[in-house]
């Protein structure tokens, strides 16, 4: 079976806190990608079903990880011939700039005036950056205003709330914006400036897109997973699969009956 891409997720404790995190409070411990020996036969047995590496988090940034971890990930996937490696981080400090020059997209967090001012701070070069926002009735009114669309980016991604659903209502694409096409069943969108926004849907992009992902338990799990992952952070107490939802937005693992 092919991929879209294939992905290695943190987990762990994270202290953004951010309120529209469908992740949030699902991590305990400390920040950990799953053991090497599962990411190195993850990589295996994946290469030559796609061609692209994504780290990102479940409940917590991949930055926030041991200091050594992403790197390690990076040389792997580089050593399987992997085409794309990307990051997603909502994390600007000094790590972000060192592994920056490591993967040949970044995609950062932006959702509201403080995170682009600490982004803008890292003085990076923008070639392979993307931008994905959250839309939330705390920062609609700032995404409408247009100051996230001057950062001199070329790709941004707008991503529904599932915690506030008719929120994304009140954005409004930058005057001129015309429909370009679907990816994943979403939406794209092309400014006057030559800018590509992505009008993001969970539900449409669980349906259209096939990953697959390794998860710091070092289980696998594929993209329709993620609908069972919803369901159980809105609907407490719903058992998925080997996970059991005991409190709002807390999973803690279940395994023979422990």
């Amino acid at each position: 079976m092919k991929f879209d891409y294939i992905s290695i997720l943190a987990s762990g404790d994270c202290p953004c806190a951010c309120d529209f995190c469908i992740g949030k409070g699902t991590g305990h411990g400390f920040p950990t990608f799953a053991p090497m020996h599962d990411i190195l036969s993850f990589l295996e047995e994946n290469k030559g079903k796609t061609s692209e590496v994504s780290i990102s988090g479940s409940s917590t940034d991949p930055l926030f990880t041991n200091s050594t971890s992403i790197e390690c990930i990076i040389k792997a996937a580089r050593s399987y011939k992997y085409k794309v490696v990307s990051l997603h981080t909502h994390v600007f400090n000094q790590r972000t700039k060192d592994v920056v020059s490591m993967v040949d997209e970044l995609c950062v967090s932006i959702n509201n005036a403080d995170d682009l001012r600490a982004f803008k701070a890292l003085n990076l070069k923008l070639d392979n950056v993307r931008v994905s926002s959250v839309l939330t009735s705390k920062n609609v009114e700032w995404l409408n205003s247009g100051e996230l669309f001057k950062l001199g980016v070329d790709r941004f991604t707008i991503r529904k709330n599932v915690f506030e659903k008719d929120v994304d209502m009140g954005f409004k694409l930058p005057e001129g914006s015309l429909f370009k096409c679907k990816i994943f069943g979403n939406d794209i969108f092309m400014t006057k400036e030559g800018q590509a926004i992505a009008l993001w849907n969970y539900s449409e992009t669980n349906e259209k897109c096939n990953a697959k992902y390794l998860w710091a338990d070092g289980l696998e799990r594929n993209q329709d997973y993620w609908n069972v992952f919803y369901s159980s952070v809105l609907n407490p107490g719903v058992a998925i699969g080997d996970y059991r939802v005991f409190e709002k937005y807390g999973i803690k693992i279940k395994r023979d009956g422990k």
